[in-house]
């Protein structure tokens, strides 16, 4: 391998990786002589190269350990290659001067790249009309905040994807071919500000009101939520059915082809915060003795057949987003094990990019305000998926989103409470 190549092998990665980043400028800086920093750095590309490390960022540390400790001497050194040092050397610099712009950065997801990683988490605004069509003020509130030049991803608050699960009046909808036209306009202005636009497909389950659906909610199993305060009508829903369950599957591929033809870059697949999915992914709502209740494996089946529903219905050139709340934090409920087990299941299912909140517990944690107050899952499940993991909670600066980038505890952040207040933050 030539010198070059594996210079520019490390270079590339280094200013996508944090990890293989601070390796590098810890090395750099340290008592290491320039001429062995060099062939370290060449050894490590290498390296990197021949055991396949490009995915294993906790590898990288490895890598370069392994090239300063024994590497030296037997490195495939090229003498006469100092131009490509040298710039190796100054490319290093300007990384070191940039490293606190994380958030800039720019991430590749299905062929498509964001140009920051801060995303704009879907909040609901409840601003559409009664049956749920986009109106004026939701285009602006959408507007204002694509154009903020530290956003990436605009998600869209979640639309229900069937009348059954409406969570609220006015609430965004997409159970509709007639919703396409309005969803367009909304995709549009946020394409305009320069972000990336995602769907929310959601399914309130038990969450959703009597006198909103005009009908008995549906979930699980028979079980009242043990959310606080109360959603739905806090009584027990009626336990899905076969037919029932067959129904929502298609649904949720339906409502997929809608945000496509809408123009959207991807849809993301909700299951947090209390609703339909998370009530089948939570022991705590999920009671059943069939082949969607029990173990683990089973609680995810109907993620599995959604997954492979709505990517069979819209093809390979849409990015799939699974926002998972993946642990409840509650006594008998999912746990940050379970979360690490899912999102592989869901990656190995489509899953391009997983989005990590509350169960159970909705988008709150008892006892933490800090920033990132779910990155104890989240650096969990980072270290055990290949496809991006997003972030969000209590991240209320962009110092904070930067320090969570900087210590491995996502690929993403979302600030959700701080942009639905200032379009203009950061």
């Amino acid at each position: 391998m030539e010198v070059y190549e594996a210079l520019t092998l490390l270079r590339d990665k280094a200013a996508r990786d944090v990890a293989l980043r601070k390796s590098l400028l810890e090395t750099r800086h340290s008592r290491t002589p320039l001429s062995d920093f060099c062939r370290i750095s060449m050894q490590a590309g290498v390296e990197l190269y021949e055991m396949d490390l490009l995915s294993a960022g906790e590898d990288y540390y490895a890598a370069m350990r392994r090239s300063t400790n024994g590497g030296g001497e037997n490195s495939p050194l090229l003498v006469g290659e100092d131009d490509y040092y040298e710039l190796f050397l100054e490319e290093l610099a300007v990384m070191e001067k940039n490293g606190r712009k994380l958030a800039g950065e720019e991430l590749m997801v299905r062929g498509r790249r964001t140009r920051t990683r801060i995303v704009m988490p879907p909040i609901a605004t409840y601003l559409s009309t009664e049956d749920g069509k986009v109106t004026e003020p939701m285009l602006s509130y959408y507007g204002a905040r694509a154009k903020n030049k530290n956003v990436g991803i605009v998600v869209t608050e979640h639309s229900f994807i069937a009348v059954a699960g409406k969570a609220k009046a006015r609430q965004l909808s997409i159970s509709s071919d007639e919703d396409i036209e309005g969803l367009h306009s909304l995709v549009d202005v946020i394409h305009e500000g320069g972000a990336l636009a995602i769907a929310q497909l959601n399914h309130a389950g038990s969450a959703a009101p009597s006198e909103v659906t005009e009908g008995k909610a549906v979930s699980a199993s028979s079980v009242i939520l043990p959310t606080h305060p109360m959603m739905g009508d806090g009584t027990a829903p009626l336990e899905m059915d076969q037919a029932m369950i067959n129904e929502t599957v298609h649904a949720f591929a339906a409502a997929a082809v809608r945000a496509k033809a809408a123009g959207y870059d991807g849809a993301e697949i909700h299951s947090a915060h209390a609703y339909l999915l998370n009530q089948f992914y939570s022991p705590l709502t999920n009671h059943r003795t069939d082949e969607y209740g029990g173990s683990l494996e089973n609680r995810l089946r109907i993620h599995r057949e959604v997954l492979e529903a709505v990517r069979g219905a819209v093809g390979e050139d849409f990015i799939l987003s699974v926002r998972l709340g993946g642990c409840d934090y509650m006594d008998g409920g999912s746990t940050i094990d379970d979360s690490v087990y899912a999102a592989k299941v869901l990656e190995e299912y489509g899953a391009d990019m997983i989005s990590l909140s509350g169960g159970m517990c909705r988008y709150t944690r008892t006892g933490h305000d800090e920033a990132g107050y779910f990155q104890d899952m989240s650096k969990a499940v980072r270290a055990t998926v290949s496809i991006p993991v997003l972030l969000t909670g209590g991240v209320k600066t962009l110092s904070d989103a930067e320090d969570l980038l900087a210590d491995g505890a996502a690929d993403l952040i979302g600030v959700g409470r701080e942009l639905m207040k200032d379009p203009c933050w950061g």
